[in-house]
């Protein structure tokens, strides 16, 4: 029976909280039946809040319960993600798609007995002895089962997981993980096809309170993405919630930075040229007179600056150490006044079988942006507070 007790005129009801006999106070909560493998077969939680104080118990079991919770959810995550691999090797071994078989085969096609669907299905039947109802399969045969019949209730951890597996780049992985919890700690199911734009729309409205609606924008466009990618795949029918959700005030709540002003730049130029010797610096020096983000110069590859050309310049191409942020980002810079002097430095310094004008933050074939950008941004800092490195970033004369 739950614990109550009276406030008032009231009777409250406390979930997974027992007093004993001896008036200490205990947690004791259930294990779901899918997940009791996990903790060594035990039906339930059971432990001491170690206290013989009322108010004290009480918050110590409701903070136990959201910490059993949150864990019960992502193990089920985990678990899920394993048996659905599971269940799409026990297609395999009977030769059949991980797809609906109505999109695939006919009725007739599949009154033959020796067909792979009527042969998997006897196997279960014969398995659990059900007379093939299908009645209480493993969770991985009920994942196929599903699957097979188009009943596959597609999940957001589905999604997600399926996105960080095939980003390799640990920075837009972590985004993507950042995004979905956006909504998923939000939302009372992750199942796709229970989930309702309305809701999207409040959690939406809720994290404006938070974050910067530029930060929601990214987020949600990213869920959404991910989203419609995978409704394409399964072929789902109905409308993906995250799409026609508005942001409120979107771009009002932006803050303007300081940018450097004439006086200041010429400042910068004279501090390039006093630690032109330092890496960081000389990315400084770049991005005076350029315009390239800073994980553009990081990756910078000695192949791409091109000085002997009759107008020098620099070609900002994909490369196998760092992406681009997109197509139309690739181009040809021309290099004048103090990036022009940097690139001369850059080249003239460097060793035999260098490949990257900054091999410092290029390790392993890749390319570190964000460790550029915060050392750029932190020498910058040491004389010019208040502006962003960003706004280097514009031509001078």
């Amino acid at each position: 029976m739950p614990y109550t007790f009276q406030l008032g005129c009231l009777k409250v009801t406390v979930k997974n909280m027992k007093r004993r006999s001896s008036g200490l106070y205990y947690f004791r909560r259930g294990i779901p039946k899918d997940l009791r493998e996990l903790y060594n077969g035990q039906r339930e939680i059971n432990c001491s809040l170690k206290t013989h104080n009322e108010n004290e118990a009480i918050a110590a079991c409701q903070k136990l319960t959201t910490i059993y919770t949150e864990e019960f959810k992502q193990l089920r995550s985990s678990t899920r993600r394993a048996e659905r691999d599971k269940s799409l090797r026990l297609l395999k071994s009977w030769e059949l798609e991980p797809v609906p078989i109505k999109d695939i085969y006919s009725n007739g096609d599949l009154d033959n007995d020796g067909h792979p669907y009527n042969q998997f299905k006897q196997y279960l039947a014969a398995k659990h002895d059900i007379g093939g109802s299908y009645k209480d399969p493993e969770p991985h045969e009920r994942i196929a089962i599903d699957i097979l019949h188009g009943n596959e209730k597609i999940t957001l951890e589905d999604i997600r997981d399926n996105a960080k597996e095939r980003i390799k780049d640990k920075k837009q992985s972590d985004e993507i993980e950042r995004s979905f919890n956006y909504f998923m700690k939000k939302l009372p199911t992750t199942q796709l096809h229970a989930i309702r734009r309305k809701k999207i729309q409040e959690i939406v409205n809720d994290l404006s309170k938070q974050l910067k609606t530029a930060t929601i924008k990214k987020a949600l466009g990213k869920v959404r993405k991910e989203v419609r990618e995978s409704m394409l795949t399964h072929e789902l029918t109905y409308n993906n919630p995250f799409d026609a959700v508005t942001i409120k005030g979107m771009g009002e709540d932006a803050t303007k930075k300081e940018t450097f002003d004439q006086k200041q730049l010429l400042g910068v130029k004279k501090f390039v040229l006093e630690e032109i010797d330092r890496n960081t610096m000389r990315v400084v020096g770049l991005l005076m007179n350029t315009g390239l983000r800073c994980a553009e110069m990081a990756g910078l590859r000695l192949q791409d600056i091109k000085i002997e050309h009759k107008v020098p310049h620099l070609i900002i191409v994909k490369a196998s150490n760092r992406r681009i942020k997109n197509d139309i980002s690739e181009r040809r810079v021309p290099l004048v006044g103090i990036s022009l002097e940097v690139a001369e430095t850059i080249m003239e310094e460097a060793a035999e079988g260098q490949v990257y004008a900054f091999p410092n933050w290029n390790k392993n074939d890749i390319c570190k942006g964000d460790s550029c950008s915060n050392a750029v941004n932190k020498m910058l800092k040491t004389r010019f507070r208040g502006c962003s490195k960003l706004c280097v970033s514009q031509p001078t004369s």
